[in-house]
């Protein structure tokens, strides 16, 4: 595990500090009342980063850490071919956001009139993904699903390698699978995938005109669920990311979907833009 750099290290000594000295006006009032006054105290600091877009508008970022808040921060400079790729859609266009994590994507896509599905399996991030949309207001343009998504209809447990809020690299299944294979699993959630297919003939969910994979380790698996709604021509574009430390499963993934009819749009590092010819 890399040490973190010193700024961090001196904020997080601070951090401390400050919830100590929280803490320690109430202690003479015992274990019950402090508990009761120390997280009222807490509740009411909640921070919201609002990120300012191109349009003018905004859009809040709820932080009960940094990695949420940091999702916000780097909205537009993370994977800078996310949102030109959102620009392009139309006002009412269907986007699924497979591996949403807080909702960076979903909110902006929403924000600019277009319907979200947002899949976020892990328990911490579908948290302050559905506070983000609270506290944006928009509920009525992004549904949320603490769901995964893989090649087929399964019970299975979600593998964390850490317990950062905000955090990503979890993995469905095999937690080899997981862009974090040589580390050890921290923590273990039941859950239950779906295929993409069985999502739409199934249970009725609208089918996607863009889909945005980035789930850190079985996009591959994904796509293999997902046959008809690949070929279906309602489907006009993926951005997907690839492990380019896994050269067969970088394979799969592109021969799958250019078979379906997409041809490679644009790619940025691990992130790739698929349009359909």
């Amino acid at each position: 595990m890399r040490e973190k750099p010193l700024k961090w290290r001196a904020l997080a000594a601070l951090g401390r500090m400050i919830n100590s000295s929280i803490r320690l006006p109430f202690v003479p009032m015992g274990k019950r009342r402090t508990a009761i006054a120390v997280s009222t105290i807490l509740e009411q600091m909640n921070y919201a980063y609002e990120a300012t877009l191109p349009d003018g508008g905004s859009l809040k970022f709820f932080a009960p850490a940094y990695k949420p808040a940091f999702r916000g921060i780097s909205l537009f400079t993370k994977q800078p071919e996310a949102p030109l790729w959102i620009n392009s859609f139309s006002p009412e266009d269907i986007l699924w956001d497979v591996g949403a994590n807080v909702g960076a994507y979903s909110l902006y896509a929403a924000h600019r009139g277009v319907r979200v599905l947002a899949f976020e399996p892990e328990a911490s991030n579908y948290f302050v993904l559905t506070r983000n949309i609270a506290l944006n207001n928009l509920w009525k343009k992004i549904t949320p699903y603490c769901i995964a998504l893989s090649c087929q209809t399964e019970f299975s447990m979600l593998s964390s390698f850490h317990t950062v809020i905000g955090g990503s690299k979890h993995a469905f299944g095999d937690p080899k699978d997981s862009w974090e294979e040589n580390d050890p699993v921290v923590m273990q959630q039941g859950m239950v995938a779906f295929s993409i297919d069985d999502l739409i003939s199934r249970h009725g969910l609208p089918k996607p005109n863009h889909l945005k994979v980035d789930v850190d380790g079985i996009e591959e698996k994904i796509l293999q669920g997902a046959p008809l709604t690949l070929q279906d021509d309602e489907l006009r574009s993926i951005h997907i990311e690839v492990q380019k430390h896994k050269p067969k499963a970088e394979k799969q993934i592109h021969d799958i979907i250019q078979a379906a009819g997409f041809r490679l749009s644009i790619e940025d590092g691990v992130n790739i833009i698929y349009r359909r010819v």
